[in-house]
């Protein structure tokens, strides 16, 4: 009777005791996981702003811009704010390339990509990487004639730079720009706003580059504003 207790108290202890290792196993375990789960947060949050920023020059790429395009597009449909597009592009850049190299054409476009972002200080404001030498920026509640006084900062603040650019007429790197404002009340779709903004672009590197040119839809007409000669 007395061995049969002894050994029945000694299973009951053995077994606590692997209770409680299983516990504290289970414990660890789940405290390492909880830091696997961090980690893999903090890497998916790394890829998904990696896929949402422009490798070379560091401000968010095209895939972001469509996204931000959108979600403005609805607030200021919602909203009846306006709604601007500033669509940048480097005067002759081929040449640039060309004259200088690749090389120096990527920084080139690294150069130009911090300056003009420098100049979008509100939170909504973005400027991205539209493809090659191009970039877009939204303006958020922006009319036109808000728009076109960024536009025109912008403008100046490249020029300012003076990066030497012997393929240019002006001898140092300058940037066109056209602008186009969108709103709910207008005859024109947000699409067809970012189409002008590119056909602003176009009006204002034929007019001779190194300018801005604001176009809007006021009773199907367009309304166009030049500045800086």
């Amino acid at each position: 009777m007395t061995r049969s207790l002894y050994n029945q108290t000694v299973r009951f202890l053995q077994t606590d005791e692997a209770r409680v290792a299983l516990v504290a196993d289970i414990t660890r375990t789940n405290a390492e996981l909880a830091v696997a789960n961090d980690m893999l947060a903090i890497t998916n949050a790394k890829l998904g702003a990696l896929a949402g920023t422009d490798g070379l020059t560091g401000v968010p790429n095209r895939r972001s811009f469509d996204t931000a395009f959108e979600i403005e597009t609805r607030s200021a449909q919602s909203d009846g704010s306006q709604l601007s597009i500033l669509m940048f592009d480097i005067d002759s850049f081929k040449a640039y390339n060309d004259y200088y190299g690749h090389p120096a054409g990527d920084d080139c476009l690294r150069l130009v990509a911090r300056e003009l972002a420098a100049g979008l200080g509100r939170p909504r404001d973005l400027l991205a990487r539209y493809g090659g030498e191009e970039f877009v920026a939204i303006l958020p509640q922006t009319d036109l004639a808000g728009a076109l006084a960024v536009a025109e900062a912008r403008r100046a603040a490249i020029e300012g730079l003076a990066i030497a650019h012997a393929g240019s007429g002006s001898g140092i790197v300058t940037v066109s720009i056209g602008v186009a404002t969108f709103s709910a009340e207008m005859e024109a779709s947000a699409v067809d706003v970012l189409r002008r903004s590119d056909e602003a672009l176009y009006v204002a590197k034929r007019d001779g580059r190194n300018r801005v040119h604001g176009i809007t839809d006021e009773a199907q007409s367009i309304h166009a504003a030049i500045i800086a000669a």
